[in-house]
């Protein structure tokens, strides 16, 4: 049996805004969580993005959930599509980028293969894949399921939950812990420019970052 849940809990606008403000790199400086598998690399050069996840899992070779998914979508959803380890299908192309477009979303991240990556390109929509296969997906209504908890790359995506990606990764947000993260994020950027300023000004590495203290604390054999 399939379940699409159609009305999911989403963050703020305000709150959204904010993440677009933020990279998610700030917050690889102060989390162990929440960090999609690098394996998930992008298809278009430069990207920055925020959204709440719209969650798809499907079967390995049938994309049908995928375009309810789409039609279900609201301007400023993050499609997430969990493939249950699938690497020869590609379920998503060019056809499902330009319906993205046109629906307003801002991101994909596939856990699986994508086609038409020179489309994709042109088109200039930020996607996140495991690789390219010219295999895809056929519409066989063998199931899937829509806003259920997925996992993908490795980490476990509830609909509603912030995701937040640039050219070097993808982070994802609980919806639970946004407001508390984004407060963490917003101080990491801050902490970022005064270092940034304090090593132009030519002050030594190891006391800018603390680390002559961290050193001190550790036990060290020292030799000549």
């Amino acid at each position: 049996m399939s379940i699409i849940i159609e009305n999911i809990q989403r963050p703020t606008s305000k709150l959204i805004e904010r993440f677009k403000k933020v990279s998610p790199c700030e917050l690889g400086h102060e989390l162990e969580f929440g960090f999609v598998s690098s394996e998930l690399r992008p298809f278009i050069e430069k990207l920055h993005f925020a959204g709440p996840a719209l969650t798809v899992r499907i079967p390995p070779n049938d994309s049908t959930m995928v375009y309810k998914a789409l039609d279900l979508a609201k301007p400023g959803d993050v499609i997430v599509v969990d493939m249950q380890g699938e690497t020869r299908h590609a379920c998503w192309g060019e056809v499902t980028t330009l319906t993205a477009i046109n629906k307003g979303l801002v991101g994909a991240i596939i856990d699986g293969p994508i086609t038409d990556k020179n489309e994709i390109k042109k088109m200039n929509f930020p996607v996140f894949a495991r690789c390219t296969s010219a295999l895809t997906t056929k519409l066989l209504g063998y199931g899937g399921d829509i806003n259920i908890p997925i996992q993908c790359g490795g980490v476990p995506v509830n609909p509603g939950d912030v995701v937040l990606a640039n050219e070097n990764g993808v982070l994802v947000i609980p919806l639970n812990l946004a407001e508390d993260l984004i407060k963490l994020a917003e101080k990491a950027e801050e902490k970022d420019l005064i270092r940034k300023k304090r090593i132009k000004a030519k002050e030594p590495i190891l006391e800018i970052m603390g680390i002559n203290k961290i050193i001190e604390g550790m036990k060290i054999k020292k030799t000549n």
